[in-house]
């Protein structure tokens, strides 16, 4: 981090080490979004008559150069949860007019506890089984190793490239590579963008669902969604609306009277993570040094397979409820994600630009103090 990034955000007193869940939006990013609403929200009519439409197609060209992806298969939603949610809406509606077969769903025991409901549900709707890889305390290797295993048979595999809340690295491209050609893939890719790149063969094979606000530093409530080529006629919004049966393109433009501002500052992001790329690099400096400081936590294990990510980092330790401690430190000025995730607990830091090494010993004296376990960490 260097003070001419932290000028770039919201000032704050507190320490925040959650860019992984809600992030901070840069000012230049927020001030672009109240200029286009002050200038079109006074006649949206006009501007939806004669420039929407343009703007829109000119921020999907951006998040496309941002992605790094083809144009022609991106279309913005809401956050992940909403892609993932159209993608299995519409693969289950393609396998009830047997279109396409799916013979079981494969994910993993880390993914986000709404996606977690989401899969039950749909293997329910398909009448298919739901197979849950157990990944805890693997490396990423390991974890591409177990998973490949099922990836056979006509198998849909919906998983992260960057797990929630445990921030491992999960090899899609390699899993793809190497599964059976008859395989479907959603991936789960709201950590990816400003974190990890996305291999080509990733976009030939996979359905991607992006959450916005995070790493790539759009306004909240932000999403997109890209879909390959070979599964475009089938993926269709979650909304009825005009444009529903029309091509791709079209169809996830409008759906109802959605607000469509936040992606049309898509261009500012996109200036903004050129200024990312000449100053930041992506915490790998703060990441070796917040590793270092917190080594001396014996009772904490550093998640194995998060070597590969520099913008966060996490430990699991066995603890009884941590929400309080949780609550307690948001109280205190300290914004990290604490709590519990499948058998153990979890803390994971975020080391957005705006994070210094001084705010990392100010957690570090903090987290002595106000552990979730018990005071004198020391002793255990």
């Amino acid at each position: 981090m260097n003070n001419n990034l932290k000028k770039l955000f919201p000032s704050s007193n507190k320490v925040r080490m959650n860019h992984g869940s809600f992030g901070l939006s840069p000012l230049m990013i927020e001030e672009e979004l109240n200029k286009l609403r002050n200038k079109y929200e006074r006649d949206f009519l006009e501007y939806f008559e004669n420039k929407l439409f343009d703007d829109y197609e000119a921020a999907k060209k951006s998040l496309a150069k941002l992605i790094n992806c083809p144009v022609e298969g991106l279309g913005f939603l809401r956050n992940a949860t909403h892609g993932l949610e159209t993608a299995l809406s519409s693969i289950s509606r393609a396998v009830s007019r047997n279109l396409i077969k799916v013979s079981k769903i494969i994910t993993t025991n880390h993914e986000y506890s709404s996606t977690q409901i989401m899969l039950k549900d749909y293997a329910e709707i398909l009448k298919v089984p739901l197979i849950e890889i157990e990944i805890d305390n693997l490396l990423t290797a390991e974890i591409t190793e177990k998973i490949l295993k099922e990836a056979n048979s006509s198998a849909l595999l919906v998983m992260s490239h960057i797990t929630s809340p445990w921030s491992e690295e999960i090899d899609i491209a390699s899993i793809i590579k190497k599964s059976d050609a008859s395989c479907n893939f959603i991936i789960d890719a709201a950590h990816t963008l400003g974190s990890l790149t996305i291999d080509e063969i990733v976009f030939e094979r996979a359905i991607i669902s992006f959450t916005l606000h995070k790493w790539a530093y759009f306004p909240r409530g932000t999403g997109a969604l890209y879909v390959p080529q070979k599964l475009r006629k089938l993926i269709k919004p979650l909304v009825h609306s005009w444009f529903y049966n029309e091509d791709f393109e079209k169809r996830f433009f409008w759906v109802g009277t959605e607000n469509l501002f936040p992606y049309l500052v898509a261009g500012k992001v996109l200036e903004f993570h050129q200024i990312l790329k000449q100053e930041w690099d992506k915490g790998k400096e703060l990441k070796a040094y917040l590793l270092a400081t917190f080594e001396e936590f014996k009772w904490m294990k550093p998640v194995k397979a998060n070597e590969g990510i520099s913008n966060m980092a996490a430990w699991t330790f066995e603890s009884g409820e941590v929400l309080a401690s949780k609550k307690k430190f948001l109280k205190d000025g300290y914004e990290i994600w604490l709590g519990k995730a499948g058998k153990d607990s979890v803390l994971r830091i975020s080391l957005p630009p705006y994070i210094t090494k001084n705010e990392i010993n100010k957690l570090k004296e903090y987290w002595l103090k106000n552990n979730p376990v018990k005071r004198g960490l020391n002793e255990k």
